[in-house]
């Protein structure tokens, strides 16, 4: 019997033959993944158990013509991702540690920089792709029999198969893995699928998984229906879901009086009284830049795509955000109320409109460091008390103009480096808070305002901005995978 016929006889009769003969098929491809995901075996072991209790859940709704595969790999995938972000979380050099320790064949060097990204480069890819590699190079299926899982001739087969190889190769090269595709399907199909330990117990019902893993397996399955859901959502739609009243508003939003009074309000006592609404669209409220937060509820407008991807990601420097040369240059509004995973879902939703994701990473970047001038005396006020304030930038056609109440001079360096879209470091080492005004006259290229602010500084402040490199932590935008 095939593995969806195995598994509509235990959703039938609740064989646990049935299923048992399942998850000896695949057991090594589960416990791989995760194994890769995570570098640990006892969690992996968790892990692979926990995607078997998911497959048994669900086998009643799994379609014919399924390839389990592909399917296991995907959700093996996404559990061990949650997995890790959640109370089990591992560093990646730990990972990178342990997954070095296992490598003492001659292409081991290639599949140590692999092994870390792999399955998320495979989580990147369409179901189609994702399955022909699955089954090509982890079940180590011939062209041929690739061809009949998938329905389709030998020679589409290897069309797919090529393709979603250079894809994922792409994907390494992006991240400083550079490997013809050769070497990789070769370290793939040598080191994808390790043997699960002889004593892994692994059943439908999760009867041998402890309550953290019960709890997990609850959590994750909420996270999946969250995933499916964002596949659906189509522009200027309002999707209901059957679990509460929260709306998912995306693309053109109908006017509400209570989203519109939060934009228009921008303030704590407006947003709270906004329903649970994710609403992202191009700005219907012109001039400065307006944030409010109340918790974890956000609302802004007339923002840029930085400021979008610094809530999204929870990036606390906007100037360290590098995005691509053809990134969108509009204002947006935005309102993020949801109670579950709404950091996520505007992730997700950023990338269904602008086509962008984003991760960290240190990296050697042009920097400013704000220095103390030895050579003149600091014209630094400190404060005369009173509430803490640092002004909105005030623009005329000529002139900046910055102003600080007593402030540190950390808020200082951070502001100008958000007018000036380059980091500012603060290396003054002076302590207690300050009054503070700025003002420079603008220019009209950023070469020459980087210079205008480093004028103004000395002359006003006593202090010294200088041009550096540095390494840095970034928030990296890029385009998603297709």
């Amino acid at each position: 019997m095939d593995d969806i016929e195995l598994l509509r006889r235990y959703s039938a009769d609740g064989s646990e033959a049935a299923f048992a003969a399942v998850v000896l098929r695949h057991v090594n491809l589960v416990y791989s993944v995760a194994l890769r995901h995570v570098g640990n075996p006892h969690q992996a072991e968790e892990i692979t158990q926990a995607v078997f209790v998911i497959l048994a859940r669900k086998a009643h709704s799994l379609r014919k013509g399924t390839l389990l595969p592909g399917w296991l790999h995907k959700t093996a995938w996404f559990v061990a991702d949650n997995f890790r972000k959640t109370e089990f979380r591992r560093k990646n050099r730990e990972q990178e540690a342990y997954m070095q320790s296992l490598l003492h064949e001659p292409e081991s060097d290639a599949w140590a920089q692999m092994a870390p990204l792999l399955d998320t480069a495979l989580a990147g890819l369409g179901d189609k792709d994702r399955n022909a590699v699955v089954l090509r190079f982890f079940s180590g299926k011939k062209l041929s029999e690739v061809a009949a899982a998938m329905g389709t001739s030998e020679e589409a087969a290897r069309k797919r198969v090529d393709r979603a190889v250079e894809k994922l190769r792409h994907f390494f090269t992006r991240r400083g893995v550079v490997l013809s595709a050769a070497v990789m399907t070769t370290a793939i199909s040598a080191y994808s699928v390790q043997a699960a330990p002889a004593g892994l117990a692994v059943s439908g019902t999760g009867a041998t998984a402890s309550s953290s893993t019960l709890l997990f397996i609850k959590t994750t399955l909420d996270k999946m229906m969250w995933a499916k859901l964002k596949t659906s959502i189509a522009g200027g739609l309002a999707v209901f879901l059957a679990v509460g009243v929260t709306a998912v508003v995306v693309g053109k939003v109908h006017s509400s009086s209570l989203i519109e009074d939060a934009f228009r309000n921008t303030d704590a006592q407006s947003l709270e009284k906004a329903p649970a609404v994710l609403v992202l669209r191009s700005t219907r409220y012109p001039g400065p830049v307006n944030e409010a937060q109340s918790g974890e509820r956000l609302v802004g407008r007339n923002m840029l795509l930085r400021g979008l991807l610094c809530s999204a990601y929870d990036y606390p420097w906007w100037d360290r955000v590098v995005q691509p040369a053809d990134a969108p240059q509009g204002r947006y509004d935005l309102l993020l109320t949801l109670t579950d995973n709404s950091r996520e879902m505007l992730r997700q939703e950023i990338q269904r409109q602008f086509g962008l994701v984003a991760h960290r990473e240190s990296r050697m970047t042009d920097v400013l460091l704000l220095e103390m001038d030895p050579a003149k005396v600091a014209r630094l006020k400190i404060t005369g008390g009173g509430s803490s304030t640092a002004s909105p930038p005030g623009w005329s056609s000529a002139v900046r103009r910055l102003a600080f109440t007593n402030q540190p001079v950390s808020i200082v360096a951070q502001t100008l480096g958000h007018q000036l879209g380059r980091p500012v470091v603060d290396r003054t080492g002076v302590s207690g808070n300050y009054d503070l005004l700025l003002q420079w006259t603008a220019q009209n290229d950023v070469n020459s305002e980087v210079q205008a602010v480093q004028q103004a500084v000395a002359d006003q402040l006593g202090l010294r901005l200088i041009s550096s490199q540095e390494l840095a932590a970034l928030l990296v935008v890029e385009k998603a995978e297709r």
